[in-house]
C-alpha cells in the first residue's frame, strides 16, 4: 500500500516547480493522483484548491458516524485543520534592483544634503 502522506508531498513539490505539471494537477487532480499510485475509485470526485497569499481555502470534513448533533462540540482539542494561524506573506518585490527594498532610503540619493539631493532654484 502506497504512503499517501509521502506521495501528496511528491506531487506538491513537483508542482511547486514544474508549472506544466501544476496546471495538470489543477485540472485533474485524481488523474494525476493515480498516475502517481494512489487509489482513486471512479465515483468520487476529487477537488484541488491552491491557498495563496490572499486566497485560502478550508475544508469541512465528513461528519464522523458517532458525532452527536444535539451536544455541544468541545471548545478545545479541535484539529489543526480547524486553526486559522495566520501564513506568512510572500515578500513584496519592487521594481528596482539594488534599491534594498525601501522607497526613500539613503541608497542611491544624490548629494549629501539631508534635504533629498535635489538642487533648488535653477
Amino acid at each position: 500500500m502506497p504512503n499517501y502522506d509521502r506521495i501528496v508531498a511528491q506531487i506538491t513539490a513537483r508542482a511547486w516547480s514544474d508549472p506544466t505539471f501544476k496546471a495538470r494537477l489543477l485540472a485533474d487532480p485524481a488523474a494525476v493522483m493515480r498516475e502517481h499510485g494512489l487509489e482513486v475509485p471512479a465515483d468520487i470526485n476529487v477537488a484541488m484548491h491552491e491557498n495563496t497569499a490572499v486566497n485560502r481555502h478550508l475544508v469541512l470534513p465528513q461528519m464522523p458516524l458517532h458525532f452527536d448533533r444535539n451536544r455541544q462540540p468541545p471548545a478545545i482539542g479541535l484539529p489543526s485543520i480547524f486553526r486559522l494561524d495566520p501564513l506568512p506573506r510572500p515578500p513584496v518585490r519592487r521594481g528596482r534592483k539594488g534599491g534594498g527594498g525601501r522607497k526613500g532610503g539613503s541608497k542611491g540619493r544624490k548629494g549629501g544634503s539631508k534635504g533629498g539631493g535635489r538642487k533648488r532654484g535653477r
